[in-house]
This record gives structure tokens, sequence and C-alpha cells, in this order.
């Protein structure tokens, strides 16, 4: 049964080929923060039904996330399903199901393979080990009731030129099955 309770994925991202240094939110999980990482990372699985290996990739990346070993969220994206997530999955010109793109694209995985685990371990830490600007993001989220969220975002920019990026804020279910 899905959970009703709607938040915001603390992931304000701006996705270019360069990923934000810092996302500010709080959540209710504690996620280990390793002084290794550069910053939080996201990955993005676009997966769609029917999809024989999608389920593989799926339970691959939730067990490196329920693992703490690396500061990240991550959302699936079901093609087909919702209009937002067809637009988003169009975006990145996918090539096969399922794929999962980290840090806006710094790393992609198509597959669906046992050894899925490994590979998604591997494309954090190379995401988690490159150089990323001075940026900090606060988000903040207001349910206002009756279907409607307030959200705020507010992006401090501490290099010392401009940075060109899109920001893109999820908003998901805490869990579903």
């Amino acid at each position: 049964m899905k959970k009703t309770t709607v938040i915001l994925i603390m992931s304000a991202i701006l996705m270019t080929s360069t990923f934000p240094v810092y996302l500010s939110a709080s959540t209710s999980r504690s996620i280990m923060q390793n002084k290794a990482f550069t910053h939080t990372m996201f990955a993005e699985l676009g997966t769609q039904f029917p999809c024989s290996n999608c389920h593989v990739a799926r339970e691959a990346l939730h067990k490196v996330y329920t693992s703490n070993d690396y500061p990240f969220y991550y959302v699936s994206l079901v093609d087909f399903v919702d209009t937002a997530a067809i637009d988003r999955i169009d975006d990145y010109n996918i090539y096969g199901y399922p794929t999962v793109w980290f840090d806006g694209g710094f790393r992609v995985t198509v597959g669906g393979l046992p050894e899925d685990e490994a590979y998604y371990r591997q494309d954090l830490t190379d995401c988690g080990a490159r150089a990323v600007p001075n940026i900090n993001i606060n988000l903040t989220a207001t349910w206002l009731g009756n279907a409607q969220i307030d959200i705020d975002v507010n992006v401090l920019n501490y290099e010392s030129s401009s940075y060109n990026g899109h920001i893109h804020v999820y908003v998901t279910e805490v869990e579903s099955t």
C-alpha cells in the first residue's frame, strides 16, 4: 500500500554537466555524510511498463540507497505513466530501459543486471569525487492543503563567475511500491 504522505525530495537540482555542491534540507532519514564526497548526489531511474529487468535495477539502486554508504537520493521516472516523468526521460534521450542517470547524466548506466549494484556504487564514487561549484541551495516546502504545496528555492552562488543550470524539484511519495 502506498503511503499517501507526499514529501519533497530534498533535491532541487542544478542539472547540467556540473552538479551542485550542497543541498540544504532535513529529512527523517539520517544519511551518513562521508567527507570523501564533494556533494549530495542524485540518481534518476528511467523505467517503464512492461520492463522485465527494471525491478532488478530498482532493487539494486534501493539496496545502495539503504546502505547509507553514499550521500544521495533517487527517484523512479516511469515512462508512459506520468507526463512529467516522460518529459524528463525525453530530456535524457533514453537508449533503453532501465537506465539510471547519476548527477544529471554525469554517469549513465543502462541495464538491469544482477551486477548493477557494483556499477551504481562505482558511478556514485565517481560522481562524489568530482569537483563541483560552490553553490548552496535552500529548499522549503509547505503543505497548503487541497493538493497544493508552496515550494521556495533559494540558490546562492559563491563562485566568482555566473552559473547557468536548471533546477528540478521532485515531489514524490515517501515510499511507493
